[in-house]
């Protein structure tokens, strides 16, 4: 899965969806053809952004867009825990057994002078997005 398949993939747990889709022919004789996905805009994007309609989104790039998926991901329940550390970006789903601390999903990824503190939490917000989307399948 790509970058763009997995920024659909947050779109989608925003509540964006694709509403049409409408087949394209490059100019200048290239010849190739496409495929353009217009979109129900996901919640919560920073402006109006006329590229989201056409399913081009920035979660993995830009914070003002993944906060709010941040925020929902924190709002979902008591148990499910979204943090962004110095070194590291944690989410957690406790499981609420009679354990302490006994988690249904529980993953890190570290910031890193290769791995970005943006980079580290949309690597993170997609696994979760991944997991949640599972237990409805």
């Amino acid at each position: 899965m790509n970058n763009t398949d997995k920024n659909n993939l947050i779109a989608k747990f925003m509540g964006g969806y694709i509403i049409r889709e409408e087949e394209y022919e490059s100019p200048h004789g290239s010849h190739s053809t496409g495929v353009i996905h217009h979109w129900k805009k996901p919640e919560g994007l920073p402006i109006d952004d006329r590229m989201a309609d056409i399913g081009y989104f920035k979660y993995d790039t830009s914070w003002d867009w993944l906060m709010p998926v941040i925020r929902k991901i924190n709002s979902l329940d008591k148990a499910t825990q979204f943090a962004i550390f110095k070194t590291y970006v944690s989410c957690t789903v406790e499981r609420g057994g009679k354990f302490y601390k006994d988690f249904a999903f529980s993953h890190a990824e570290y910031i890193t002078a290769e791995q970005s503190d943006i980079e580290a939490a949309w690597k993170l917000v997609v696994k979760f997005v991944e997991w949640n989307a599972s237990l409805s399948s």
